[in-house]
C-alpha cells in the first residue's frame, strides 16, 4: 500500500468526485473529500490560515482541485496557500484568473502555441480599422466584466461593421478571433496522457461530442494539447483543436462521455498521475 493522502477539494460530492475517490482508494491512497465551502481563509497579521473545523489541510500529500471558476476570488488565495506548503495541485496558482477572462487566455495562449489570429478590445466602436485585418469568418465576443454577453459568427467587413454599430450597451471586452471551419479534434489531457474525440464539420454545424468518434492523435497535436494544458496552469483538463490551431481550453473534462467513447478509465488514469507525481 502507498502511504499517500489525498484531499479532494469540490463544490460537491457529484459523480465524477465519487468515482476519482473510489479509483484513488483503488491505488492504496487515502482520499478525503471535502465540500471547498467549509473551508475558510483567516488573514491576520500579514498571514493567511486556511481554516476548516475537523480537517487540516497541511495533513495531505496532494490536492485534487474540482470547482466552478465562479469560484476565483475565493480558490486564487487558498492555491497560493497550498503552493506555501508544498502541497501538490494539478491547477496552479494563477489559473483560475487566467481562465475566468477569455481575452487574457487568448494572450496567453498564443505566446506558446499556435492559435487563429485574434484582436482584443474595450470598445466594439475600436473594429473598424481591424475589418481589413481579419480573414472571414470571424468569432465576434462581447463581454460585460467576465460574462460572456454575445457570441456570434461573422462572415463579412461589412457584417462585422454592422454588428458594431449595433451595440448599446457599454462592454468591458470586445474579443474578434478568425474562425477556424473543420473538424475539431476534443482532447483530454490528464498529465502526458492524452485521450482524443473528433467532432466533424457537416453543413456549418460541429457534431456533438456524444456523437463523435475516437481518434488518434498524431505527435505534433499531441505535444500541443499538453503544451496548452500547461500553459493555461493546469495539468488536467481538455484542450480543443481544429487544424493544428488550438481554439479553446478548459480546467475541466466531460469525463462520463470521455470514458463511454475511448473505453477508457479516465478517473484511474487520474489516481495514476497523483501517484507518480506526488511519489516524484
Amino acid at each position: 500500500m502507498v502511504e499517500l493522502k489525498i484531499l479532494i477539494l469540490s463544490g460537491k460530492r457529484s459523480f465524477v468526485v465519487k468515482k476519482i475517490k473510489k479509483e484513488f482508494e483503488l491505488a492504496g491512497i487515502e482520499s478525503t473529500y471535502l465540500n471547498i465551502g467549509k473551508l475558510n481563509l483567516l488573514s491576520r497579521e500579514n498571514q493567511t490560515i486556511v481554516k476548516n473545523q475537523g480537517i487540516e489541510v497541511s495533513d495531505f500529500d496532494a490536492i485534487f482541485l474540482k470547482t466552478s471558476l465562479k469560484l476565483t476570488p475565493f480558490v486564487e488565495p487558498l492555491l497560493d496557500e497550498i503552493q506555501k506548503m508544498g502541497i501538490f495541485v494539478q491547477i496552479k496558482p494563477g489559473a483560475y484568473y487566467l481562465n475566468a477572462n477569455d481575452g487574457l487566455q487568448e494572450m496567453v495562449l498564443s505566446a506558446k502555441v499556435r492559435t487563429p489570429k485574434a484582436f482584443i478590445l474595450a470598445n466594439p466602436k475600436k473594429t473598424r480599422g481591424l475589418v481589413k485585418l481579419l480573414k472571414y469568418p470571424v468569432v465576434f465576443k462581447t463581454f460585460v466584466g467576465l460574462k460572456k454577453t454575445q457570441s456570434i459568427i461573422v462572415e463579412s467587413p461589412r457584417s462585422l461593421q454592422s454588428i458594431a454599430k449595433s451595440i448599446k450597451i457599454e462592454t468591458d471586452e470586445v474579443i474578434l478571433k478568425e474562425f477556424i471551419e473543420g473538424d475539431l479534434l476534443e482532447c483530454a489531457v490528464i498529465g502526458e496522457k492524452v485521450l482524443c474525440i473528433k467532432r466533424k464539420w457537416k453543413k456549418n454545424e460541429l457534431q456533438n461530442l456524444e456523437n463523435g468518434t475516437i481518434a488518434k492523435l498524431g505527435e505534433n497535436d499531441r505535444k500541443t494539447a499538453i503544451a496548452a494544458m500547461n500553459a493555461c496552469g493546469s495539468e488536467i483538463g481538455t484542450v480543443k483543436i481544429c487544424k493544428g490551431f488550438v481554439i479553446d481550453v478548459s480546467l475541466d473534462i466531460k469525463w462520463n462521455v470521455f470514458c463511454k467513447k475511448t473505453k477508457k478509465n479516465l478517473y484511474r488514469e487520474v489516481a495514476e498521475f497523483y501517484l507518480k507525481k506526488v511519489k516524484n
